[in-house]
């Protein structure tokens, strides 16, 4: 209840204070995605694209000042998402679009699952469960676990998520194909059955966590495959669902695996919450920060690592290279580490600082300034600027 609280508020406040914020900000917002985004069993639901008022992209679109054009399509997996982004339909609305939020994967691992439920379930009279004893229930739960983790199942769903991560990579070229600009904001993926990870009555049941490894490796391919600088992730591994699970009370079980009404409220706080850290920063036109350190700096390594880490620090305005190159074997002086701490600082205080480096004689004058009026470095401390700094100084 705690949890369900504190997104409704979360909400409240996003969707009081981004209304101002991104007021004067107009233009499409493409969601993408299965029956998560689709808003699934909310109030109002009908058919897909119905948007209901509690959905998160509802809530997102009225947050933030954008015109929604709901594209999310219940039961849909990554080969559907990357088929629909072939039609003209698709393709046009996210060429047009400055925000879209993609939902997508989930079914990649839900549905093999159903159908390994389905055939362990065959020819049972489930009604029977119905207040039947423990012990009959308990060996249900048996039989339901062994069916989806025994090895077959465990390779089928570990080739699912293989393909996942083909098909995502492929979805997001495709999407920047359409549209290099937009903000693309990915959401993670959560865990609706980690109440099935228990031993009763001499039965395991590790069905939730059996899923939370698979989960694991998505959301990790979200935030380190190879395309991952083309988009944000909002985090919402923490949605509320309307999974029940009770052993007292069999009418009360609930398995639909989809966000409730206050988990869509959450997920819409998590979304805007990201949305509202990356507009101030000028990503808006997402891409165009991308491209500024991927062609900016004509000297950049081959290392993938190393591209990553120039590209981020650039994009967080930590570091600017000099005469079109970034030289990266090049040593850092105390000047330039001194630029980095008050660009540090001032991003984390939010104080607007804007650094002019023709107001002194040295480029790095305003840096050095900022950095004693903070209280960084003392007056005395740096007497040879443009020197090498050390690793000891760097850490001071």
């Amino acid at each position: 209840m705690f949890k369900k609280l504190i997104a409704i508020l979360l909400t409240l406040c996003l969707l009081a204070g981004l209304c101002c914020a991104f007021a004067a900000e107009q233009g499409s917002y493409v969601a993408l995605g299965d029956s998560i985004a689709d808003g699934f069993r909310l109030e109002g639901y009908t058919v897909p694209g119905s948007a209901p008022a509690d959905s998160y992209p509802v809530l997102v679109a009225a947050a933030a000042g954008y015109e929604l054009v709901p594209l999310a399509v219940s039961g849909m997996d990554t080969p559907g998402l990357l088929a629909a982004l072939e039609t003209e339909a698709y393709r046009s609305a996210v060429s047009e679009a400055e925000l879209i939020t993609l939902s997508i994967g989930s079914n990649d691992l839900l549905k093999p699952a159903i159908i390994k439920a389905a055939e362990a379930m065959e020819g049972q009279d489930l009604s029977a469960l119905e207040g039947a004893d423990m012990t009959a229930l308990m060996g249900f739960m048996s039989q339901l676990n062994d069916a989806l983790t025994n090895e077959e199942s465990l390779l089928l769903f570990q080739q699912q998520v293989d393909r996942f991560r083909s098909n995502w990579d492929s979805i997001i070229g495709s999407l920047r194909a359409l549209n290099p600009d937009a903000v693309i904001i990915a959401t993670s993926f959560y865990n609706p059955f980690t109440d099935f990870d228990f031993s009763m009555g001499g039965v395991s049941v590790t069905v939730g966590s059996t899923t939370q490894g698979y989960l694991d490796q998505m959301n990790a391919h979200l935030a380190e495959g190879p395309l991952s600088a083309e988009y944000l992730v909002a985090d919402i591994r923490e949605a509320d669902t309307n999974v029940n699970l009770s052993f007292t009370d069999m009418s009360a079980i609930d398995l639909d695996p989809h966000p409730s009404k206050e988990g869509h409220a959450f997920i819409a706080s998590a979304l805007l919450s990201v949305l509202e850290t990356a507009a101030p920063s000028g990503l808006r036109n997402f891409k165009e920060v991308i491209s500024y350190s991927e062609g900016m700096y004509s000297d950049l390594p081959a290392a993938q690592w190393a591209r990553d880490g120039i590209r981020q620090a650039t994009e967080l305005g930590l570091m600017q290279g000099s005469g079109g190159a970034f030289d990266p074997d090049g040593e850092l002086t105390v000047a330039q580490a001194l630029a980095m701490a008050a660009r540090v600082r001032s991003i984390y205080t939010g104080d607007g600082k804007e650094f002019d480096q023709s107001t002194g004689e040295h480029w790095y004058d305003v840096y050095v300034l900022y950095c004693i009026s903070e209280h960084i470095i003392g007056w005395s401390d740096f007497s040879e600027l443009t020197r090498p700094i050390t690793r000891a100084e760097m850490a001071y």
